[in-house]
């Protein structure tokens, strides 16, 4: 409990440091770009539109009898926003320390903020894709915005969670072992695949039974597309559950991940 409470102090103590590096970050993305921030909607959609091309054209998937590409492009959609914002916090986070040498070696400098930014910076992007997900959903199907929307708040929350105990051991073990990002790069695109984001979870299922339960993203996924797709009739019991096992998995991983970083930290200027 004393490191959440430590975590929480340092951010609130530290807030205008902490918006500073996330205005500094999207400053520095988006410099002399003629569309700025559009490249947040742009991405994205360019993404959902290519994969669901391959996945139910070529390769002929379909999500129940109907076959419909709307609901198959929508389906992907959700779950590819909050993962695009998973990958880029962990890719981000990954190397914050070494990006920032000449602020860890000043003693002064609380470094744990580093990695709460960055996770940050990937939350406020993933806001331009789930507002241009709802868009498209009410444009393109028979969506219509309803209470479930204000989960999608509580869902940030835990999705941060997660995003900081995995970034903080991350961060700290690059430090040690300079592979790891590398050895990231690679694992993020394994995880992804057995995320049910392309396909329907019960593919996966038949292959791997009981694999996507052990795996924290399928709850997050699951989730968002409650939340937004269309065709979600999924229990509330079920949503609760869900939300459930992600929170504890998010604190769990945060409390393991923020206590690796705070024991190794002292050592960060030697190894950089």
């Amino acid at each position: 409990m004393k490191l959440y409470v430590g975590l929480f102090a340092t951010a609130l103590k530290h807030r205008e440091l902490v918006w500073n590096f996330v205005r500094r970050d999207f400053r520095g993305r988006y410099l002399g770009s003629y569309l700025g921030f559009f490249w947040n909607v742009i991405q994205p959609v360019v993404l959902v539109t290519v994969y669901t091309f391959i996945f139910s054209q070529l390769m002929q998937l379909k999500l129940g009898e109907s076959g419909d590409t709307r609901l198959f492009a929508i389906y992907i959609f959700a779950g590819m926003v909050p993962w695009i914002s998973f990958a880029e916090a962990l890719a981000r986070n990954t190397n914050c320390v070494l990006e920032h040498a000449n602020l860890i070696k000043k003693v002064a400098f609380p470094s744990e903020i580093l990695c709460l930014s960055q996770a940050l910076y990937a939350l406020v992007g993933q806001l331009f894709g789930l507002a241009t997900l709802i868009a498209a959903a009410v444009l393109l199907t028979d969506y219509v915005p309803d209470e479930r929307l204000g989960v999608i708040v509580l869902l940030f929350a835990l999705q941060l969670f997660f995003m900081l105990g995995v970034g903080y051991f991350l961060a700290a073990l690059n430090v040690f072992v300079r592979d790891t990002q590398q050895f990231m790069s690679s694992f993020m695109i394994l995880w992804m695949l057995i995320t049910p984001i392309f396909y329907d979870e019960r593919y996966i299922a038949r292959v791997a039974p009981g694999l996507m339960y052990f795996n924290p993203q399928y709850y997050l996924v699951w989730c968002y597309r409650w939340c937004i797709y269309p065709r979600a009739a999924l229990p509330a019991e079920s949503i609760v559950r869900g939300l459930a096992i992600y929170a504890g998995i998010g604190l769990v991983v945060l409390f393991l991940g923020y206590n690796f970083y705070m024991h190794t930290k002292h050592r960060f200027a030697d190894e950089i």
